[in-house]
């Protein structure tokens, strides 16, 4: 599973997408998508999360990811979700 929008400062993935989902049998946080490949580096190493993307893009196609979970501010769902859909992938949008 990937993560598009869990980023350093906090915010809903922070405090609820990644609790919730650690905590779930049978879901691997693999990766996360920030607006930029920095950032997405630091929130990797914060959250001992591997695969870093600095686009939604980029996560989304990604052959390990098999779970897209949208955690962005609701302008941008629609863009991220269709990334996510034309790569395939199954997606979960707050």
């Amino acid at each position: 599973m990937g993560i598009i929008g869990l980023s350093v400062s906090g915010g809903w993935a922070a405090a609820s997408h990644l609790p919730a989902l650690r905590a779930l049998d049978g879901f691997d946080i693999r990766a996360l998508s920030t607006s930029n490949p920095d950032s997405a580096r630091r929130a990797g190493e914060q959250y001992g999360v591997p695969l870093v993307f600095g686009s939604a893009k980029e996560l989304a196609e990604s052959p390990d990811v098999d779970l897209v979970v949208v955690s962005v501010k609701a302008p941008d769902h629609y863009a991220n979700v269709t990334a996510a859909l034309n790569a395939g992938k199954m997606v979960l949008s707050e």
